[in-house]
């Protein structure tokens, strides 16, 4: 594209992965030196690049759509950025990349008897898992991911025939596996919290519990979308023709297919036995409230009950409560209404939110809080009736007299 117009994207890029999320307002993106110095320059000498003083920089970031999405007034990395190091150098197309990012593949296998061709070729318009293309054959992406225990080194038999199996071998299994089944579930509950929505994957990428899970050795050389291809009874791929690649939703009973699904079962009743049901559909601005408060220690309780205030307020149920309900503009007033529930501190000027006790039988603060607020409307209808009676309508003894001045003029 240029000289230029690439010192820029590698800067924004540098930037970018610096941050957290990934993701700043993109009226902030020129704030490091060296992003404001490569833009400055383009903008001033990169007139054979197509470029001048007038450009719009979101215009021209996005050109490389393989590197940067927008979303509203912020930008962030795709996916696939996320993963690739910048410093390696700037691809002409980071999605083409076999270094570090496995290319689409050609290969054709067997399957229950039926010839099924896996097809994508470089620069080819993706297409869902499963999709039929244009020729005879089925097409599918393939994933370059193999979940522990089903790599290769297996034989016929299932068991290992290339390597002695020992205790420390069979350990090591274990804890891929039990890694993998914590990503996987992640994967999942990211999704579920959007409400059966499709999902983006900057958006899955941007989830407390599944960058926190990307942090591990296992996966930092592993994209999302091969985790996610790897376990197609769990998750269908929806080809993004808004802004290009790929959105996710729940296959049809995904939940039954998690893997090690009943011992989560388990540890999940015994986690949501001490907290409250959710409340689906508040329609009352009680219901309302008390559903923010449930939801509240949902989200923390996925955070080990201890949180920033900002990262409890990016929960997708707590911002769909949240938006329904006027009580609720400033977050942290909210939660100071239930003191029996959260204890709120400082930490180097970051608000922090701890659970203290998951009980909500105690609706006491809600009816308080909703009485001042009826209260409150009530006292300024009165003043507005009263204000109006008196802008519009005399006193009668006024009326009165004026009428009688009538009469006798």
């Amino acid at each position: 594209m240029g000289r230029l117009k690439d010192a820029l994207f590698l800067e924004v890029w540098k930037h970018l992965q610096s941050v957290p999320q990934n993701k700043v307002p993109l009226s902030s993106v020129t704030t490091p030196k060296a992003v404001k110095d490569a833009w400055a320059e383009l903008q001033t000498t990169g007139s054979t690049e197509g470029v001048t003083k007038t450009a719009v920089l979101k215009s021209v970031l996005g050109e490389r759509a393989d590197l940067f999405e927008f979303a509203g007034d912020s930008i962030e990395l795709t996916e696939a950025a996320q993963m690739m190091n910048p410093t390696d150098g700037l691809p002409d197309n980071i999605l083409t990349v076999v270094s570090g990012l496995e290319g689409y593949e050609t290969k054709v296998a067997e399957e229950e008897g039926n010839s099924v061709v896996v097809d994508a070729a470089p620069g080819e318009a993706p297409r869902a898992v499963g999709q039929v293309g244009g020729g005879r054959k089925a097409r599918m992406r393939t994933s370059t991911y193999i979940p522990p225990g089903k790599g290769k080194g297996k034989g016929k038999t299932g068991l290992y025939s290339d390597m002695f199996w020992t205790p420390l071998i069979a350990q090591a299994l274990a804890i891929e596996r039990k890694k993998d089944s914590e990503m996987v579930r992640a994967l999942f509950t990211a999704i579920e919290l959007h409400s059966g929505k499709c999902v983006t994957l900057s958006q899955l990428g941007s989830d407390f519990k599944v960058s926190q899970l990307k942090k591990d050795n296992m996966w930092k050389s592993v994209r999302l979308l091969d985790i996610l291809e790897a376990y197609e009874d769990i998750f269908e791929l929806v080809p993004d023709n808004t802004m290009g690649g790929w959105q996710v939703k729940l296959q049809p009973g995904a939940e039954a297919a998690l893997p090690d699904v009943e011992e989560y079962m388990e540890r999940e009743i015994r986690e949501q036995d001490a907290l409250p049901p959710r409340i689906e559909n508040p329609r009352t601005a009680f219901d309302k409230m008390q559903s923010l408060r449930i939801e509240l220690l949902y989200a923390l309780q996925r955070r080990g009950n201890k949180v920033q205030l900002q990262e409890l307020g990016q929960e997708p149920r707590v911002q769909k409560v949240k938006q329904s309900l006027h009580q609720a503009k400033k977050l942290i007033e909210f939660i100071r209404m239930f003191p029996s529930n959260f204890k709120v501190s400082s930490d180097d000027s970051q608000m922090i939110i701890e659970v203290i006790s998951p009980s909500v039988s105690d609706q006491s603060m809600i009816d308080r809080a909703l009485q001042r607020l009826n209260q409150d409307s009530g006292d300024r209808g009165k003043g507005s009736r009263k204000d109006a009676r008196g802008g519009r309508e005399p006193a009668r003894g006024d009326r009165g007299r004026r009428d009688r001045s009538r009469s006798r003029g």
